[in-house]
């Protein structure tokens, strides 16, 4: 039995397939919404049944939820996929195994599967043909109500001025139809929110982009979950995959600035309307604090820098070192440093814009040679600084002329 929202229900299809052969079932039913049965077509092994009266009133019943004793496989007594169970005796603890826990995670827990159980990825997309230019705008979710409205009027307003076709979606469609609608838009735009997360790790064929707002005092109530934006709605917190998506959060003092970076950004700068929806690679390193803030510096200098695609390339990449940044609890001394790293780096870009030019050529002074190498040594020393302030575990070892230190 699913309970919940969309993505719980698209997280229980999904597994359904690993969860039979894990058990040994011969075959599973999922029971849940019947606004739901669209998410289980998509996939083709999924049998459904719906049942909205039981469904409604277990959702509304927290005594229900603490006392019902939700046994796995106990015969005829239904099983309640949702974390809402706390006495189903799933071993949550097991989620100190993954790395980076995701709501898919959570949900192999709930069913007693391994960590690296698969998600079966839909095979049922609707069949239909998408078409250049068009937008799809889902402001509003469950998880993320619709509180910054002006930013989404804004949003379509920029997009209708470069050309774009823009449609919100309505609240009356019927979950097939928004799905058959996503997959003809070119670009579909939202929070962080089960419908999306079904759109991204299903790969649907459209452009993603996360449009999720800060919760501020005033809307803090509205949202059941975290009182911050991100890592919560980060991409990889739903399945543990990235995807080709942009990411941003919504405040209620920067609307013209996130308007500005999704309508300028990859997907609006692609002009190829193919994409990709498979996911991509990134690989978690640890870095000292050192090296984490030299690498934000590099980008901070390249994005006031570039211009275009050049400039949209790395914006995603800037983004969630600022918001590591702003979370990592770095001591201010530490933090006094980060101006000096940004101001080196500008003069290094300065420098190499003639160096390497020179240098390309046969020739360059010998005096920008030498000014390039101390700009070097003076990174590794900023570098240093940091890591000693932070008792960083490593700091970057650096020779010159084939001279260890």
């Amino acid at each position: 039995m699913t309970i919940g929202g969309t993505g719980d229900a698209y997280l229980v299809c999904a597994l359904s397939a690993a969860f039979a052969a894990h058990h040994g079932c011969r075959s599973v039913e999922v029971v849940g919404k019947s606004r739901h049965r669209a998410i289980a077509n998509l996939f083709a092994g999924v049998r459904w049944a719906s049942d909205d009266a039981l469904i409604a009133h277990v959702e509304g019943d927290t005594a229900f939820h603490a006392a019902h004793d939700n046994a796995f496989l106990s015969g005829s007594a239904p099983f309640f996929v949702h974390p809402c169970f706390l006495r189903s005796g799933a071993r949550i603890d097991k989620l100190t195994m993954v790395e980076s826990p995701s709501q898919a995670d959570m949900y192999r827990a709930l069913l007693r599967l391994p960590p690296d159980a698969p998600l079966s990825t839909p095979s049922r997309l609707p069949a239909v043909q998408q078409v250049p230019g068009t937008v799809l705008l889902i402001p509003e979710a469950i998880s993320w109500p619709n509180t910054q409205p002006a930013f989404w009027s804004a949003l379509a307003e920029a997009l209708r001025r470069r050309g774009r076709r823009v449609t919100f979606n309505d609240p009356d469609w019927a979950l097939d139809e928004v799905f058959r609608r996503a997959a003809a838009s070119e670009w579909v735009i939202g929070p962080q929110c089960g419908l999306m997360s079904i759109l991204v790790t299903g790969r649907f064929p459209c452009r993603k982009s996360l449009c999720s707002p800060r919760l501020s005092d005033a809307n803090k109530k509205h949202v059941l979950l975290s009182p911050r934006t991100f890592p919560y709605a980060y991409v990889t917190k739903f399945a543990g995959e990235d995807h080709d998506v942009d990411e941003f959060e919504v405040r209620d003092d920067n609307h013209e600035e996130i308007v500005a970076a999704v309508a300028n950004g990859p997907n609006a700068l692609r002009v190829s309307p193919v994409h990709d929806p498979r996911p991509v690679l990134t690989v978690q390193t640890p870095l000292s604090p050192g090296d984490f803030l030299d690498r934000l510096a590099v980008l901070d200098v390249k994005r006031r820098r570039f211009r275009g695609v050049n400039r949209a390339s790395i914006e995603r990449e800037y983004r969630r070192f600022l918001h590591i940044f702003a979370t990592a609890g770095l001591p201010p001394a530490a933090i006094a440093v980060y101006p000096q790293m940004v101001e080196l780096h500008d003069r290094t870009f300065t420098l190499l814009e003639r160096l390497v030019p020179a240098a390309l050529n046969g020739g360059g002074r010998p005096a920008d040679h030498d000014a390039a190498i101390a700009l070097n040594r003076d990174r590794i020393k900023l570098k240093r600084i940091v890591d000693d302030l932070c008792r960083g575990p490593y700091t970057e070892i650096k020779s010159y002329h084939g001279v260890g230190g």
